[in-house]
């Protein structure tokens, strides 16, 4: 009996290693999460797969080092997920505006593809069948779902950053109740397919079948009869396929846009500009836009151009061919392909669609070079895997600990502790400053740190005896938090100039100023404008540029963004009620007691009974000023929608300090 060689026991050893990290990868990539960054779920899968790349590529790297052969795909599978990895690349580099922050993107950054192929190309050498750990992990988010379909931790104590998840009964650790429809579906659909095929039926399959259908369907039944979760019903929300298709088309206009899409990480600008009048009817209309399409394909083709859309086209044309004679397999493209269709992009999909095709593939074709024999052969690819799985492995740890420290950051928000809030999202954007949300919310910290300061001079101005010196103080400390609130808001719209929402949180944080600091009056407008400019049939966007005039009694320019919003949101209470005192301030009686009857027309008395008899109450005001003034009085003519509950609320003006603070020409939105 022949023995092994210990280098042959080496790498049998590391082909095991392997094969247990891809078994254990498969197992529980539906299942892991973790409370240890902003969203628990898919960061934590998203890291996983970066996480399980990176170490297959080491243990590669290390069979080379012992056996000294370089082993090569030639599949032409390989070339085509190359392709698809490829043009979210470009799309990346040549039109991406926030270029990192798209190469982390979960729903086509080059990352994630670029890990999931890894482990495709893995699963596929190594001949790993991915389905039975599918199915038994769908068994075990299955038997989940139908214990939290009972709500039995409803009333249970836990600890903080658990209790919003476990005390629903739409808790799953697949994170996205639709990933878990569409991944128990998928699964579910697939065993059945396989256990019909088969002459003998296997208990086990057939159990895990079981449950994985009864929970699927428990699922499926939560979503049709929605139960209400803090006072809302649940629902999933998805974009309109109607505008996924425009924003789709819209890319076609440009030679440039049509080849590489409009970005990775970039579909929310081509959302706004497709979003329509007849969006602001739906009741999505208070999501200003979408990251993604309604399904795969028609996003792949918005953010990554013709060449995405192409190269994933040929890959489920080449597969289909590759398992055309075998009749399960098929039906299991089949199933990719409407999984592509009906579904929005996410990380179970790609997770589904890598891992199942690496099962679908039959023909390996490998080539294999002797690198012992030829010294620079040897060192350049030494050198090269080395530079990959150590640049691999530190973007890695330095981009995950950003959202950890991030993650601290906020837990300091909830513990009111401003040491641990600053330092964290100090750390994180060090770590890691093209995240777009970090720069938001520390803006958004130091515009709070702002107000308070603020609060404590008017508090010492009241005194008998002010202490000037600590007023002083006081001002200095509310001039550089004013800074770093701008600074950090100016530096998110630098990231991506293209979203409307970063011109927006820009424009808030200059709004929150007006009365602290000379030019925060023009620079809040200016930013407004080109939030509208981004986003034209947003009507927050408007009624917020109208309260900015409204605050400085330029009634006329806030009665023109009034009606603006009214045109764009035929049926939203608070921009007829922000349009009737705009007409009451203009002197225009007639017309304020008219938008105050709208205004009384689209509430519910019940539901909204506080800003009914509000709007009651001022109504009164208006009629007793028209008489005085002796003004014709006419009728409301707005139509009356479904009553819904609405709250009514004025443009009011912010903290004043007796003398304005005076910030450099820097601050303003224009300055770079």
């Amino acid at each position: 009996m022949l023995q092994a060689t210990p280098v042959e026991k080496k790498i049998l050893d590391l082909t095991i290693l392997k094969k247990v990290v891809l078994y254990l990868y498969l197992f529980l990539f539906p299942l892991l999460f973790l409370p240890l960054t902003q969203e628990f779920f898919f960061t934590t899968k998203f890291y996983l797969t970066w996480l399980v790349a990176t170490l297959l590529l080491l243990f590669s790297t290390v069979e080379f080092l012992v056996e000294k052969k370089i082993r090569l795909s030639t599949s032409t599978f390989e070339t085509l997920l190359t392709l698809v990895i490829l043009s979210s690349l470009l799309s990346t580099l040549i039109v991406s505006p926030n270029k990192v922050q798209a190469a982390l993107s979960f729903n086509f950054g080059p990352v994630v593809l670029a890990s999931f192929a890894v482990i495709f190309y893995y699963l596929f050498s190594l001949r790993v069948n991915p389905w039975p750990y599918l199915t038994l992990s769908a068994g075990v988010l299955s038997l989940l779902a139908i214990i939290f379909f009972f709500n039995p931790l409803a009333k249970a104590s836990l600890p903080q950053d658990l209790q919003f998840a476990l005390t629903t009964p739409y808790f799953t650790p697949a994170g996205a109740y639709l990933d878990l429809l569409l991944f128990l579906g998928f699964v579910g659909a697939g065993t059945a397919i396989q256990l019909l095929q088969e002459k003998e039926k296997k208990s086990l399959k057939l159990g895990l079948f079981f449950i994985i259908a009864v929970g699927f369907f428990l699922s499926v039944y939560n979503v049709i009869k929605p139960q209400v979760v803090n006072g809302q019903a649940f629902r999933i929300l998805l974009p309109p396929f109607r505008l996924s298709w425009y924003a789709a088309v819209e890319i076609l206009k440009s030679p440039l846009n049509a080849i590489f899409g409009a970005g990775i990480d970039n579909y929310s600008f081509l959302f706004t500009r497709v979003k329509d009048v007849a969006y602001n009817q739906s009741d999505l209309w208070q999501i200003s836009f979408f990251n993604f399409g309604r399904n795969v394909f028609l996003h792949v083709l918005t953010v990554a151009g013709l060449v995405g859309l192409t190269s994933l086209v040929l890959f489920f044309l080449k597969l289909a061919k590759e398992v055309r004679t075998e009749k399960t397999k098929l039906y299991l493209v089949g199933l990719l392909v409407a999984l592509f269709i009906i579904s929005p992009p996410s990380l179970f999909v790609w997770f589904l669609f890598f891992t199942t095709s690496a099962w679908l593939v039959k023909s390996r074709k490998f080539v294999q070079f002797d690198a012992s024999q030829f010294a620079p052969a040897f060192i350049g690819t030494l050198i090269l895997s080395l530079a990959i799985v150590s640049a691999s492995s530190y973007f890695l740890a330095r981009t995950y600990a950003a959202e950890v420290y991030f993650k601290k950051a906020l837990d300091g928000l909830a513990q009111n502790n401003a040491t641990i809030v600053y330092e964290g999202h100090r750390q994180a954007i060090q770590l890691n400053p093209y995240i777009e949300r970090f720069r938001i919310s520390f803006s958004q910290v130091n515009l709070l740190l702002a107000n308070n300061l603020t609060q404590q001079i008017l508090d010492e101005q009241k005194k008998e005896k002010p202490d000037q010196e600590r007023i002083n103080n006081l001002r200095q400390n509310i001039t550089q938090a004013v800074q770093a609130a701008i600074n950090e808001a100016k530096a998110a719209v630098a990231l991506n100039s293209q979203k409307a929402s970063n011109w927006a949180n820009l424009a808030a944080v200059y709004q929150n100023i007006l009365n602290l600091a000379q030019n925060a009056d023009v620079w809040t407008i200016s930013s407004y404008q080109r939030a509208i400019l981004l986003d034209p049939q947003n009507p927050i966007y408007r009624l917020n540029l109208g309260g900015v005039y409204f605050s400085l009694n330029q009634f006329d320019q806030a009665l023109r963004l009034f009606e603006q919003a009214v045109a764009l949101k035929p049926d939203w209470a608070n921009a007829y009620y922000n349009l009737a005192w705009a007409a009451y301030n203009t002197q225009d009686y007639q017309r304020a007691v008219l938008e105050m009857q709208n205004v009384l027309n689209l509430l519910d008395p019940k539901q909204a009974k506080a800003d009914y008899e509000r709007a009651q109450k001022d109504l009164e005001e208006f009629k007793k000023k028209l008489e005085e003034t002796g003004q014709a009085t006419g009728s409301a003519t707005t139509p009356t929608p479904t009553p819904t509950p609405s709250q009514l609320s004025l443009p009011t003006p912010a903290p004043t300090i007796e003398e304005k603070i005076q910030l450099p020409k820097e601050a303003s939105p224009e300055a770079r």
